[in-house]
């Protein structure tokens, strides 16, 4: 069995052969490209010490620190599938190749155990317990169970499940266009950042001139086209936090000479009386930073509308 399909359960024994797969595999993964020169944004880069001085080391020690944590997890999983006796077969020999999980379980038994003939035995092989049997209740007579419940007595709705469906899709698109709005500062920066979430697979290409036009409303409404200007000081999704120690995150903070403007974005139904509640706790927590004249206002994305809190 693979060591993934064991994950959650557990048997008396368990033996794992072959323990002395790769710390790390060089493998194709794509990357931005930096380099002024290269017209690419992106590409396909195998993330081998060569690509690592190439440029590209940033990316190469992220790769590696994340498959030594893989590693790291795959090894508990294994060892922790055991309630007797675990065996594990690694070899304990060094080589000039690469480093496997094998150098960290030998490194950690030769600072703690001592082996004998090359074998580290870690606590005593006791003989099989026979668990005691409990006495239960007498054979019985169970008779068969009639039901009389016709079967279409429960039944499902098309229509339900496609207003199921469409809400899941405003919930997605929600979530999509709050993404969006983090990172865009001013219309400028509109097109990089859709063209970036397409790369990324968070829209398709289809789909980009429906976010695209939404957008373009938010950000040009009258109520809200001075808080997009190439000058103005905003920070997306600030976390704020409360004297309580909460951790609160208004989608954007706005900064001015003299007042600080707190916008909040809301997809689905309106709930004036809830969302301005969530904005007020915003507001207090900006209050006992020091902030003395601070706006808050409520953008219901779906039909446009501003609506400012007091």
């Amino acid at each position: 069995m693979t060591i993934h399909a064991s994950k959650g359960l557990e048997f008396p024994v368990v033996i794992i052969p072959y323990c002395n797969w790769a710390v790390y595999r060089a493998g194709d993964s794509w990357v931005e490209v930096k380099e002024k020169k290269v017209q690419l944004p992106v590409s396909v880069v195998n993330l081998s010490k060569k690509a690592s001085d190439s440029g590209f080391s940033e990316e190469f020690e992220t790769e590696q620190q994340e498959q030594v944590l893989d590693n790291l997890n795959l090894l508990y999983v294994a060892f922790t599938r055991a309630v007797e006796r675990l065996h594990i077969i690694a070899s304990a020999g060094e080589s000039n190749r690469q480093k496997t999980v094998a150098e960290w379980i030998t490194g950690h038994m030769a600072t703690h155990y001592q082996q004998k003939e090359g074998v580290y035995v870690i606590g005593k092989a006791a003989p099989k317990q026979k668990e005691n049997e409990k006495n239960g209740p007498g054979n019985f007579i169970l008779h068969p169970l009639q039901f009389e419940t016709h079967a279409d007595a429960i039944r499902i709705k098309a229509a339900y499940l496609n207003k199921y469906q469409e809400t899941e899709n405003a919930k997605q698109r929600g979530i999509t266009l709050h993404a969006l709005m983090s990172e865009i500062n001013d219309a400028a920066s509109i097109n990089p950042v859709l063209e970036k979430a397409v790369l990324n697979g968070l829209m398709t290409t289809e789909e980009k001139p429906e976010y695209a036009q939404k957008i373009n409303a938010i950000i040009h409404h009258p109520e809200l086209i001075t808080f997009f200007s190439p000058q103005t000081i905003a920070k997306p999704e600030a976390e704020l936090i409360t004297p309580q120690g909460d951790v609160l995150r208004p989608d954007r903070v706005v900064f001015s000479d003299d007042e600080v403007t707190i916008i909040d974005y809301k997809t689905g139904s309106e709930n004036d009386k809830k969302y301005a509640r969530q904005l007020m706790r915003y507001g207090d927590a900006l209050a006992s930073m020091g902030y003395k004249k601070i706006k808050k206002m409520l953008v219901y994305v779906d039909e446009i509308r501003v609506l400012t809190v007091n």
